[in-house]
């Protein structure tokens, strides 16, 4: 019952590290690992189920697995758990998502970039020009050496000749 044990079987097996790829088995593993709290498991299950590796595609159980893991503070999960209500259309679900990464994860910089900048495109899509200038211009001014300000940048742009 070696929670981490069986987290790292899981990697092994979902990586083919040594042995034979066999992402079934890896779930397996990582399910008895997440089932007693281990973090990474949690959110590894949420990708399988998100991307269908492994298991049949379910966005619901990728959620819930997703849910569980930033809970315990995972912020790629909570970033995460707004991409796919973004990826679904769901708006106003996508935006909170986001906002709770910016606002409990301060230090994850990888992960505040990107829920920043899906923040902004999730302001857009809910027609809030204005709060999604303020976003991408968060991500450029904070996070200027990563991709997403790139990304920001050319989103301002296109948002200042609408405003």
């Amino acid at each position: 019952n070696d929670k981490e044990a069986q987290f790292q079987l899981g990697a092994i097996l979902s990586g083919g590290e040594g042995v034979d790829q066999d992402e079934a088995r890896a779930l397996g593993w990582y399910l008895r690992a997440a089932e007693q709290g281990h973090v990474q498991a949690q959110y590894h299950l949420g990708n399988m189920y998100a991307t269908g590796r492994g298991v049949g595609c379910d966005p619901q159980r990728a959620l819930e697995w997703y849910r569980r893991a930033a809970e315990q503070g995972a912020a790629n999960a909570q970033f995460n758990i707004g991409a796919s209500y973004y990826n679904q259309s769901k708006w106003p679900e996508a935006r909170d998502a986001f906002i709770k990464v910016t606002q409990n994860y301060p230090n994850e910089a990888e992960a505040n970039a990107g829920a920043w900048y899906k923040l902004g495109q999730t302001y857009e899509r809910l027609n809030q020009l204005d709060a999604a200038k303020k976003a991408y211009e968060t991500v450029v001014q904070k996070y200027a050496s990563r991709f997403e300000a790139t990304q920001a940048t050319s989103a301002l742009q296109r948002l200042n000749r609408k405003l």
